[in-house]
């Protein structure tokens, strides 16, 4: 059943609260070769309360091989958002990663006793990759991820990009029940690992992209009435932890072994 927009969401001055810590970085891929093969900065990060930034540029001494990328996140109380970029003739940028989330205690006003509540979110997710004229139309992308928490109810989503469906623009409906004026975790997040192509090692670049708003609410009483002047009121920041367990997590482990043993015979050929 579609249910109408009953009201808007509350943007009072609490709504902007310091989101969740907002991260990104990149970190090359140099197993067996030293750092000081290159100039120019090849690792960075940063991690902070709304915004984040960071980019690389570096390349060998001789200055025919480079590589370098470059990664943002945003977020505030009800939008989350990320890109990363990365590419090189050769070389490899690394793993660029980036997360943004939102995650507050929240009341709902205007009713007593239980009550639904239906969270509207747009999202969008796009990712590419170009260089590599071997690519099929099917052939998989790096696929930014989304998580949601609404009191008790935790849902994580990946689209599943390919080379020709590589960009989605679609709306998402979280339900959750909840008492109202007690108040429940209720955020989202947004997250993905770009760049990390086996083909890298010629001039090719990638990039991902992600974000997520909530653009409305309907709120409705335990009879199942709409309740016209229900407001959600922002409280307390609760951190990323509200989203374990985090979509990538498993993935990022993986990559952090991939790094350790990735082989560097491709490089030292080239160098």
């Amino acid at each position: 059943m579609k249910f109408l927009l009953a009201s808007a969401l509350l943007l009072s001055s609490s709504a902007y609260l310091p989101a969740d810590p907002v991260e990104v970085w990149i970190e090359p891929v140099f197993e067996g070769t030293p750092l000081d093969s290159f100039i120019g900065t090849i690792n960075c990060s940063q991690f902070a309360m709304t915004s984040a930034a960071c980019q690389t540029n570096f390349s060998t001494f001789n200055g025919i091989f480079n590589a370098g990328g470059a990664v943002t996140a945003q977020a505030s109380f009800g939008s989350a958002s990320g890109h990363a970029f990365g590419g090189g003739t050769v070389l490899d940028p690394g793993i660029i990663y980036y997360l943004a989330s939102f995650a507050n205690d929240v009341l709902v006003t205007g009713g007593t006793g239980k009550g639904t509540l239906i969270a509207q979110y747009q999202i969008t997710a796009g990712s590419g990759q170009i260089g590599d004229p071997s690519l099929n139309p099917n052939e998989p992308l790096q696929n930014p991820s989304f998580a949601f928490v609404q009191g008790s109810v935790k849902e994580n989503f990946a689209p599943a990009l390919t080379n020709s469906a590589s960009l989605i623009n679609e709306s998402l409906d979280v339900t959750s029940s909840f008492q109202f004026g007690a108040p429940f975790a209720f955020g989202a997040e947004t997250q993905d690992v770009c760049c990390v192509y086996s083909n890298f090692g010629r001039s090719d670049e990638g990039s991902a992209g992600s974000s997520l708003q909530l653009t409305g609410f309907t709120v409705l009483d335990a009879s199942g009435h709409v309740v016209a002047d229900a407001q959600i009121i922002p409280g307390q920041a609760l951190g990323t932890g509200v989203f374990t367990p985090e979509p990538l997590s498993g993935y990022l482990t993986l990559l952090g072994l991939a790094a350790l043993l990735w082989p560097a015979s491709r490089l030292r050929r080239s160098l």
